[in-house]
């Protein structure tokens, strides 16, 4: 089996970092998220040249309101979403962090790109 790089970032709205050297909770947040998600996406194969970016809302405990495909992003693949989305809702997140550089610490944006 071809091994595929994926390509996996999360942005929340209005992050801004201070420094690029410190740590702050959100990209600590974020990494989790992202090692969550891509321990479970097994069959990045086929998605191989594709793209989706999914945006996803949450409560203040974590809980998932909604996963959706970003209408914006005019390069989402149908397929990639959907599996996307299922990784997604079959995530346990936990609580985003207390935040004052983030607008709205509950809402952000998973881009995946094979």
């Amino acid at each position: 089996m071809k091994k595929c790089f994926l390509f996996f970032s999360i942005l929340f709205t209005g992050h801004l970092s201070a420094a690029p050297t410190d740590k702050h909770l959100m990209d600590i947040y974020a990494l989790n998220v992202q090692k969550s998600i891509q321990s479970r996406f097994y069959d990045t194969d086929l998605y191989k040249g594709k793209e989706c970016e999914i945006k996803i809302t949450l409560d203040n405990n974590g809980k998932l309101i909604s996963a959706i495909a970003h209408d914006k992003n005019s390069n989402n693949d149908k397929k990639l979403c959907i599996r996307g989305i299922e990784l997604i809702e079959n995530t346990q997140f936990l609580p985003t962090p207390e935040d004052n550089l983030t607008s709205d610490k509950n809402v952000f944006f998973i881009l995946f790109r094979l």
